[in-house]
């Protein structure tokens, strides 16, 4: 592999933090202090960045490469875990989401209807919930609330690691049995994902306003 460098960038080194040039950042390398030479068949995928983790674990220099290395393997996860689910792959705009869900970044999803944002957040929270995170789904309208649980329901029966997942919707449709009982589990805090409407968070705002969600 061939290195051209063109510019030189300070404390941008994804390893130490130092300066490096534009065609190691280019390939997802380490600047040539920390990675004098580049491994034989290098390729910028997962299984190449897992291969420099280890060489600079092996050269005693690994400061924070493995965090590019760790975010990169959540991401192709999240992507495999949406396609066995969904079983689609994600399309770009969606992978673009996930990275920055993964990131923990605050956005808005601005898109037609019909793209699939509902769908999208629905397989999003259960990759979410199989990690222990909470994820909170409001909706508009009971109709679609309803929708949106049997949805998450079916995936879940269908996906014996996702079996474990606690899933409550509480909408006007519940028998007065139904909606007592669900109304104890989220007091309790009882789910990993919570389906309502606009209309419950408002009047219910000042118990949920305690739980930390991962994901709304």
């Amino acid at each position: 592999m061939v290195e051209n460098p063109i510019a030189k960038y300070t404390e941008l080194c994804p390893n130490c933090g130092g300066p490096i040039h534009d065609d190691r950042l280019s390939m997802r390398l380490p600047c040539r202090r920390c990675l004098p030479s580049i491994p034989p068949n290098y390729t910028p995928d997962l299984s190449g960045l897992e291969n420099v983790t280890k060489k600079l674990e092996s050269l005693n220099i690994l400061k924070d490469y493995n965090i590019i290395y760790d975010e990169l393997k959540n991401v192709n996860n999240a992507y495999q875990f949406f396609e066995r689910v969904s079983g689609k792959k994600p399309w770009s705009i969606q992978k673009t989401w996930i990275k920055r869900i993964l990131k923990g970044l605050s956005f808005s999803i601005v898109a037609p209807t019909g793209v699939g944002k509902t769908f999208f957040g629905s397989v999003i929270s259960l990759y979410l919930a199989k990690g222990n995170k909470k994820c909170y789904i409001i909706l508009p309208t009971t109709p679609l609330v309803d929708q949106v649980f049997n949805r998450i329901q079916f995936m879940i029966e269908n996906n014996d690691d996702l079996k474990a997942i606690r899933v409550v919707a509480y909408h006007s449709n519940l028998t007065k049995t139904e909606k007592e009982e669900r109304v104890e589990r989220i007091k309790k805090g009882d789910f990993d994902i919570l389906i309502t409407t606009t209309q419950y968070l408002a009047k219910n705002f000042e118990f949920l306003k305690n739980y930390t969600f991962d994901f709304i």
